[in-house]
């Protein structure tokens, strides 16, 4: 036995002792000119590092993820069997739809928020204790996180919001250990198709879903709650910067701060004929200024879709004026160059004469032309704009 522990501890000397990898040019070459020995040679896979689609760094020994900015078209990247610690530095990655970090030393989910295109993410064999960073996968489709250090099946119930997830490898992890953790994770995942690496069939299913019945039920009653507030809370938050946009945003609290300045009306309340009168006004109030503010916020949507209309209307001419302009061009650059090909093919200085004129007369009428253009392009602006503005204060 102590000879097996000095020997350890040797070896992992000898494993302090080596660099860790840093990603750089060279580790990137390596990694494509191994991918090429497995490809046809005739058709390379890209032309240059933007274009690379996939990129594999096993076994590398890599203690931190780094310099990969030049490959943001990466669908699949492969970190998996080295020895990072922290995942980082991904967030341009924005096309890659599957991410290979097994076996690595990560303790925290983080840093993947923006890879909104994610499907398929192994986080195995490392050391993660809670599952947390994933929210904004939305797509995400399958998820191996097992052999960590989870040791709560809580951590299950935060794998419901993903409504596409169809497998999940959750299988050496402590929470695992426990005798209902399979019952347990069919019944809270509905969509769930595979459980560590094994298909789940329709007699376990009903039987998870019978045993955890009450469970379920309180659950999805609490989700509900949640849901409802999250949507009133983004009503209210989109109805505050409609307010705003209209300059409205002090009418919900209007009757209060009108109160407020009424120093003398608190120590009146207790009264119940004045307090009774008083709640009875603030309902009428509240009603009148409902009524007003919906009529103000229809009036403010149409001046903004006029607004909206108005702007398209000069897009629309601008850009009809823009393709007339460039089809302008393209015939004086046809004349130029077929003016261009015969006084190269040579020609007497009588004709060389009548070919410059013949130029100078087709450059004048194309700067007419453009100037024309742009003053009718202003005029019609402008009459936009008055006929708006005529509208606009109606």
């Amino acid at each position: 036995l102590r000879t097996l522990n000095e020997a350890n501890k040797n070896m992992n000397k000898l494993y302090n002792s080596i660099d860790p990898v840093v990603i750089d040019d060279d580790l990137l070459k390596q990694a494509i000119e191994e991918k090429d020995e497995t490809k046809d040679q005739q058709k390379p896979l890209f032309t240059t590092l933007s274009e690379l689609k996939e990129l594999k760094l096993s076994f590398k020994r890599i203690r931190r993820i780094d310099n990969l900015v030049g490959l943001k078209h990466l669908t699949k990247l492969q970190l998996d069997n080295n020895d990072i610690e922290k995942i980082e530095h991904l967030d341009h990655l924005v096309y890659l739809t599957w991410l290979d970090l097994s076996f690595n030393k990560i303790k925290k989910i983080e840093g993947l928020t923006r890879l909104l295109r994610l499907t398929d993410l192994s986080l195995h064999s490392n050391q993660i204790t809670n599952l947390e960073g994933l929210d904004d996968l939305q797509n995400l489709t399958i998820l191996s996180i097992g052999s960590n250090c989870i040791t709560s099946l809580d951590n299950i119930l935060y794998l419901r919001r993903f409504k596409k997830l169809l497998s999940l490898n959750f299988k050496g992890n402590k929470a695992s250990d426990r005798p209902d953790y399979k019952l347990f994770t069919i019944s809270r995942l509905k969509n769930l198709q595979y459980l560590d690496y094994r298909l789940i069939d329709e007699n376990t299913v009903r039987q998870a879903r019978e045993q955890y019945q009450e469970d379920l039920q309180a659950l999805q009653a609490k989700e509900s709650e949640i849901e409802e507030q999250e949507e009133l809370m983004k009503y209210q938050e989109q109805r505050l910067v409609s307010l705003t946009q209209a300059n409205l945003q002090d009418f919900d609290s209007f009757f209060e701060d009108l109160l407020k300045e009424d120093t003398e009306l608190p120590k009146l309340m207790p009264l119940r004929t004045l307090n009774e009168a008083v709640v009875e006004y603030k309902e009428r109030f509240q009603e009148t200024t409902l009524h007003f503010v919906t009529q103000m916020l229809e009036h403010h949507q149409s001046r903004v879709e006029e607004r909206n209309q108005l702007r398209m209307a000069c897009q629309k001419v601008l850009a009809s004026t823009d393709e007339w302009s460039l089809s302008l061009l393209d015939s004086f650059n046809k004349l130029k160059k077929r003016l261009f090909k015969e006084i190269r093919e040579g020609v007497s200085r009588s004709q060389l004469g009548l070919l410059i004129e013949e130029m100078r007369i087709a450059n004048n009428k194309l700067f007419d032309d453009l100037m024309n253009s742009e003053m009718n392009l202003v005029e019609q602006n402008e009459e936009f704009i008055r006929e708006f503005e005529t509208r606009y204060s109606e």
